[in-house]
């Protein structure tokens, strides 16, 4: 399987889906042949809040029984994955959490792979001004490469970026905030291009091509390489 040709006529094709559930179908296929069998992905209400409100679901294709009985219950208020994802930046397997569970966090993770769900990969998304939310994908057992990691997270989030735009307004992108450099570094990792490979394309040090990413990152508000391309195209930075 070609990953990365995949990962872009996904892209490709994202730009023309018009409909919520269209997009969710779509990423389920392309999803498929990674060995995901069901995904979810919306905003999390604070599990540590008394109170908390079960936050909007963008696509969800668990099973029926599985997603009546989280959201009945409010597992999102124990679910070690919502956990996960809301204290940390950087993607992760369910079974790099699962060791450490007890009670009821152990039981949701336990009554989720009766229905399949046995393991998973989940990627948070954190943005300035808005719940965090994240993007959380399941099956058998998941292993996935370096590059299937990081093509899987720009795809997860520029699908739930555009789901919150068909279900949201956006107001007007800001002025640019970007230099052309820092526009070229962020096109070449969309591409998938590791730093020394990214420096050897444009006649720089590692360090300086590290420098314009933080640059971009800071000014993009961000805090990962995924999440700086998937903001940079939506304010127009960057060319999907």
């Amino acid at each position: 399987m070609d990953i990365a040709g995949a990962a872009y006529d996904f892209k490709v094709a994202l730009e023309g889906i018009p409909t919520t559930q269209e997009m969710g179908c779509a990423f389920a296929t392309y999803l498929a042949d990674l060995g995901v069998t069901a995904h979810a992905m919306g905003e999390l209400a604070n599990p540590h809040q008394p109170k908390s409100v079960i936050a909007p679901i963008f696509s969800t294709c668990w099973p029926p029984e599985w997603a009546e009985r989280w959201t009945a219950k409010n597992y999102i208020c124990a679910d070690p994955v919502v956990f996960g994802a809301l204290g940390g930046v950087h993607a992760f397997y369910w079974h790099e959490v699962r060791p450490m569970q007890r009670g009821l966090g152990a039981r949701i993770m336990d009554e989720g792979a009766e229905f399949g769900l046995r393991d998973g990969f989940c990627i948070p998304i954190h943005r300035p001004g808005t719940l965090p939310a994240a993007v959380s994908l399941a099956g058998e057992r998941l292993e996935f490469s370096p590059m299937e990691k990081q093509l899987l997270e720009l795809c997860a989030i520029q699908v739930f970026d555009k789901l919150e735009k068909l279900m949201r307004p956006v107001p007007p992108a800001p002025a640019r905030r970007l230099s052309d450099r820092e526009r070229e570094v962020l096109h070449w990792i969309a591409a998938g291009k590791s730093t020394p490979a990214i420096a050897d394309i444009l006649t720089l040090s590692e360090h300086t091509v590290r420098g314009y990413v933080k640059s971009a990152m800071r000014k993009l508000n961000v805090t990962t390489h995924a999440q700086a391309v998937a903001i940079g195209i939506r304010l127009g930075e960057l060319l999907p």
